[in-house]
């Protein structure tokens, strides 16, 4: 369980993850996290990346080869895509790049390629620019983890929204500690007062 959890079993914890909250100790179960933690999980992984499958073989339905760019660091939906993409009877391409000169090496081996699917991590986020231009500039349609690239002027994404995952933990922070100062109020009004 993570230390913040540990730490306390009164404070309200409240968190914001793109990791299974479950698996990495912030709570018993999704429905019920436990006691005091609560929070909002904005899956970054596993299921979105099947489904970025889906969508871009349903975009592109004669592309009989799907390039997977992937960051190798942050490849862990890989195998997930993979199986989606032979299961929708695509042959996959996987390609790694941790560079700009890896990028565009990888792009120069798309050719036979229909269609890509570039995964996510920092550097893929950084180089939102570069990635769409060299999409354009080797005509392959493109689907992205985040809407960084469509903003960039990338074709699709399909992810979460990582601005609205800290909006609705900013409301259930308020809507904690709204509750937090109600009981308190409650309590301090059925005390019995001498002061009449």
């Amino acid at each position: 369980m993570c230390l913040g959890v540990r730490s306390t079993e009164t404070i309200p914890v409240i968190f914001v993850t793109g990791e299974d909250p479950v698996t990495t100790g912030l709570g018993a179960s999704l429905n019920r996290p436990s006691g005091n933690v609560t929070g909002v999980v904005f899956f970054a992984s596993g299921h979105l990346g099947t489904k970025r499958m889906e969508l871009l073989c349903e975009m592109v339905p004669k592309a009989a080869i799907i390039a997977v760019l992937m960051d190798p660091k942050f490849a862990t939906e890989l195998p997930a895509i993979e199986g989606a993409g032979r299961a929708l009877g695509r042959q996959i391409l996987v390609l790694n790049a941790v560079s700009e000169r890896e990028l565009d090496a990888a792009f120069s081996q798309m050719v036979q390629a229909g269609a890509v699917l570039v995964g996510g991590g920092p550097f893929f986020t950084g180089q939102s620019q570069r990635l769409v231009r060299l999409s354009a500039r080797h005509a392959i349609p493109a689907i992205y983890d985040a809407r960084d690239h469509v903003e960039a002027g990338g074709l699709m994404s399909y992810a979460t929204s990582i601005t609205g995952a800290y909006r609705q933990a900013r409301a259930s922070t308020l809507g904690t500690f709204s509750r937090a100062q109600s009981r308190q109020t409650c309590r301090s009004c059925s005390q019995p007062s001498s002061n009449w």
